[in-house]
C-alpha cells in the first residue's frame, strides 16, 4: 500500500513538472499582440484607387506594375520586440514584405507592403490576409 501511495505520488510530481514546463514554454512563444489585416486589390486595364483605414488596398493595377502601402509599427512595450509578418497562401505570389525584424522599445517602424504584378497575371479581383504578429525578443 505504500509503495503504491509512493508511486502516484512519483506520477503526480512527473506530470506537475511536464505541465509547469509546457506552460512556461506556452507563455514564452505566444506572440504578445496580434492583427490580421485584409488585402485587396483588382487586376485590371487601367489604374484605380482606394483608401480604406482597416485593410491594405492596392486599388487596382495593370499588369507589369509595382505598387507599396505602409503599415505603422509602434513598439509601445518598454521591451525590444520581433514582428513577423506572413501573407496568406493565395495572395503570397504577389507580395514582398520583410518577414521578420526586430524593434527597439518606444521605437516605430513604417513596414513597406508591396504588390507585384507580373505581365502575366489573369485580370480580375483578388484579397488574402497579411498576419502581423509581435513577440518579445529574447535575444
Amino acid at each position: 500500500m505504500q509503495k503504491e501511495k509512493h508511486n502516484y505520488l512519483n506520477i503526480f510530481i512527473i506530470l506537475f513538472i511536464v505541465s509547469l514546463a509546457l506552460l512556461v514554454y506556452l507563455i514564452f512563444s505566444l506572440p504578445v499582440e496580434s492583427k490580421v489585416f485584409e488585402v485587396k486589390f483588382i487586376v485590371g486595364e487601367n489604374i484605380g484607387v482606394d483608401t480604406n483605414n482597416s485593410a491594405i488596398v492596392f486599388g487596382r493595377v495593370v499588369p507589369g506594375s509595382v505598387s507599396t502601402r505602409k503599415i505603422f509599427i509602434d513598439n509601445k512595450y518598454d521591451f525590444p520586440i520581433v514582428v513577423k509578418s506572413l501573407p496568406s497562401k493565395n495572395i503570397e505570389n504577389f507580395l514582398r514584405v520583410n518577414p521578420d525584424f526586430a524593434l527597439n522599445a518606444g521605437r516605430n517602424y513604417s513596414l513597406p507592403v508591396e504588390l507585384v504584378i507580373s505581365d502575366n497575371v489573369s485580370l480580375g479581383e483578388y484579397r488574402g490576409t497579411l498576419t502581423v504578429r509581435i513577440f518579445k525578443n529574447r535575444r
